[in-house]
Protein backbone atom coordinates (compact mmCIF):
# COMPACT_ATOMS: atom_id res chain seq x y z
CA UNK A 1 0.00 0.00 0.00
CA UNK A 2 0.93 3.27 -0.74
CA UNK A 3 1.69 6.15 1.21
CA UNK A 4 -1.68 8.24 0.78
CA UNK A 5 -0.03 11.60 2.05
CA UNK A 6 3.38 11.41 -0.50
CA UNK A 7 2.45 8.87 -3.33
CA UNK A 8 2.75 11.46 -5.55
CA UNK A 9 6.30 12.98 -4.41
CA UNK A 10 8.42 9.94 -2.93
CA UNK A 11 6.20 7.17 -3.17
CA UNK A 12 6.99 5.30 0.39
CA UNK A 13 4.94 2.45 1.77
CA UNK A 14 2.36 3.10 4.03
CA UNK A 15 3.25 1.25 7.21
CA UNK A 16 1.53 3.59 9.99
CA UNK A 17 -1.95 5.60 10.23
CA UNK A 18 -2.19 9.45 11.08
CA UNK A 19 -5.65 9.88 12.80
CA UNK A 20 -7.51 13.21 13.85
CA UNK A 21 -10.99 13.83 14.22
CA UNK A 22 -10.97 15.02 10.24
CA UNK A 23 -8.01 12.70 8.89
CA UNK A 24 -7.70 9.12 8.35
CA UNK A 25 -4.53 8.38 6.61
CA UNK A 26 -2.01 5.33 5.90
CA UNK A 27 1.38 6.88 5.65
CA UNK A 28 4.98 6.09 5.07
CA UNK A 29 7.53 6.92 7.98
CA UNK A 30 8.51 10.27 6.84
CA UNK A 31 5.20 11.41 6.57
CA UNK A 32 4.68 9.52 10.52
CA UNK A 33 7.58 11.42 11.55
CA UNK A 34 6.66 15.17 10.27
CA UNK A 35 3.04 14.59 12.22
CA UNK A 36 4.26 13.53 15.39
CA UNK A 37 6.18 16.76 15.19
CA UNK A 38 3.06 18.50 14.75
CA UNK A 39 1.67 16.47 17.82
CA UNK A 40 -0.77 14.44 15.88
CA UNK A 41 -1.88 11.01 16.53
CA UNK A 42 0.63 8.24 14.94
CA UNK A 43 -0.07 4.56 15.19
CA UNK A 44 1.84 1.38 13.56
CA UNK A 45 -0.88 -0.66 10.93
CA UNK A 46 1.02 -3.92 12.10
CA UNK A 47 3.67 -4.56 14.57
CA UNK A 48 6.11 -6.44 12.20
CA UNK A 49 6.19 -3.49 9.46
CA UNK A 50 6.36 -0.42 12.12
CA UNK A 51 9.72 -1.67 13.96
CA UNK A 52 10.74 -2.23 10.24
CA UNK A 53 10.24 1.23 9.37
CA UNK A 54 11.56 2.80 13.09
CA UNK A 55 15.01 1.01 12.10
CA UNK A 56 14.73 3.41 8.13
CA UNK A 57 13.87 6.20 10.16
CA UNK A 58 16.44 6.16 12.88
CA UNK A 59 18.90 5.76 10.27
CA UNK A 60 18.09 8.91 7.92
CA UNK A 61 17.75 11.25 11.02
Amino acid sequence: MNCERCKSFRGGEAVFRIRTDILNLNVCGQCAKEARDLGLLVEPLSDATASTEKKAVAATA
